[in-house]
């Protein structure tokens, strides 16, 4: 088995495919573009595939269809691609959109609901759950405590860090250690907000902090983009963006991927270089 490498952005190449931004109604209505992104992926060498269900929210009216059609077509789209080759399966969940304290009324008690009904919604179809992007630590681990409860399947599950090793709201390294520690999850990371580079002490504290049957992933970022030429650009190469995502298996990172701006090109180099 090869070793494990997630999948780039799904925004990126819908942008770049003029497909718009409203990812999550493309389950519903044009699965196929989401399989042949799938597709793309699997090409260039990626083995965990992530599913198209990251937007998903527990907004009223945020979602244009129902939680159970979008996550069908996401199942669809990544079984499709993934069919008869040696590829996982990961079922994203992201922030549930709610207004978590302090910054709002909503709990843990709220957002584990949330999850719950999705995760019923998803039954198992999938390899693997990829908790990610979480600022807030109580809602990551009602995102978690709920996976473990309706969900047999091993748990990724990240936040997105600054530089100083912190989220917005004010998580440390050393608070979500703790917590994936006690809820002995399969791998523990950081995604999104910083360069690869910037991720690598984040990556090292994880790694000092993390238990050693829990492993580390990383999805940097490769930036924002910008229209030049009528084309986008991103502030980093790929070669740049490969270069940087491999040194962070120096740092201690057992798995990798890409989050923002990252696309096929990125994923193969990274793969050529494992």
């Amino acid at each position: 088995m090869k070793k494990l490498l997630f999948d780039g952005s799904m925004g990126a190449l819908l942008i770049a495919k003029g497909l718009g931004s409203d990812s999550a109604s493309l389950n519903v209505e044009n699965y196929t573009a989401i399989r042949d992104i799938h597709t793309s992926y699997i090409n260039s060498g990626a083995n965990i595939i992530i599913t198209n269900t990251f937007s998903l929210s527990a907004k009223e009216g945020h979602n244009k269809y129902p939680a159970e059609d979008i996550i069908g077509g996401a199942l669809r789209a990544a079984h499709e691609a993934a069919d008869g080759r040696d590829v996982y399966v990961a079922f994203d969940i992201g922030p549930s959109g709610l207004d978590m304290y302090p910054l709002g009324e909503s709990t843990y008690e709220d957002a584990y609901e949330f999850y719950k009904n999705i995760l019923i919604l998803a039954g198992d179809r999938f390899d693997y759950i990829l908790i990610e992007t979480f600022t807030n630590l109580d809602e990551l681990n009602a995102a978690v405590d709920a996976a473990k409860e309706y969900s047999t399947k091993p748990v990724f599950a990240s936040m997105s860090f600054d530089r100083s090793a912190h989220t917005m709201f004010g998580v440390s390294a050393e608070d979500f250690a703790e917590s994936m520690n006690k809820r002995k999850v399969f791998a523990a990371g950081v995604n999104c907000n910083l360069y690869p580079e910037e991720m690598q002490d984040v990556v090292r504290k994880l790694r000092s902090l993390l238990d050693k049957d829990i492993l580390t992933f990383a999805q940097p970022n490769r930036g924002a983009p910008k229209m030049v030429g009528g084309e986008l650009k991103y502030e980093m190469s790929e070669e740049d963006f490969a270069k940087g995502t491999l040194s962070l298996l120096e740092c201690g990172c057992d798995i990798l991927g890409g989050c923002c701006g990252s696309n096929e090109n990125c994923i193969k180099l990274i793969r050529e270089a494992l």
